[in-house]
């Protein structure tokens, strides 16, 4: 991406030439909330409705249009994007937008954290066999969304408990996610303690 745009909504919409106006008309949103998501003078949030519209509105368009203009977008950081779900499409695109618009190299990292002496990150406490449950597909859609080979080791500190079992639906998805990560290329560990 290039570094003259402000954030990577500023890109997509250069990539699709959407206007501020087109989009805010499309999100039913005041125009001057997209400039300011544009030009990253207001963030987007992760829990925002807004940014489920954004995603919808970019899939549409891509689906509607002869080019790839979202796979070319997204090979760098997911290549096998095109070949994705519709769902697991809009969970890149949304992991996408979110991220930095800038290349974070490893030194410019380092250089960052040493002069700002702190780090600040977001995370969410899940409890219960519920929360296990949600915490497990949270961290398979991720290894799904990583480009093979790669290694996950999964560490464990409970007990075989029933977690896994209770919910039927649940252990037939996590199953599916665990062969189709192995089928990609990649490689398990589960270690129990």
């Amino acid at each position: 991406m290039d570094s003259k745009y402000p954030s990577r909504l500023a890109y997509l919409m250069d990539k699709f030439t959407v206007t501020a106006k087109e989009l805010s008309e499309a999100l039913h949103v005041d125009h001057s909330l997209v400039s300011k998501w544009r030009n990253n003078k207001r963030t987007l949030s992760p829990r925002s409705p807004h940014l489920e519209n954004i995603v919808n509105f970019f899939l549409a368009m891509d689906s509607n249009s002869k080019f790839n203009t979202l796979s070319d977008i997204m090979q760098d950081q997911f290549p096998n994007f095109s070949n994705e779900t519709p769902v697991m499409k809009a969970a890149l695109l949304k992991k996408w937008l979110l991220g930095s618009p800038k290349k974070v190299s490893r030194n410019n990292l380092l250089n960052s954290l040493n002069k700002r002496g702190s780090y600040t990150a977001q995370f969410d406490v899940l409890k219960g066999n519920k929360g296990r449950r949600q915490a497990s597909l949270r961290l398979m859609n991720l290894a799904l969304s990583l480009p093979p080979p790669q290694e996950l080791l999964l560490y464990s500190q409970s007990s075989q408990e029933n977690w896994y079992s209770e919910d039927k639906k649940f252990s037939a998805t996590w199953k599916n996610n665990y062969l189709e990560i192995l089928h990609r290329g990649n490689s398990i560990s589960l270690i129990h303690s």
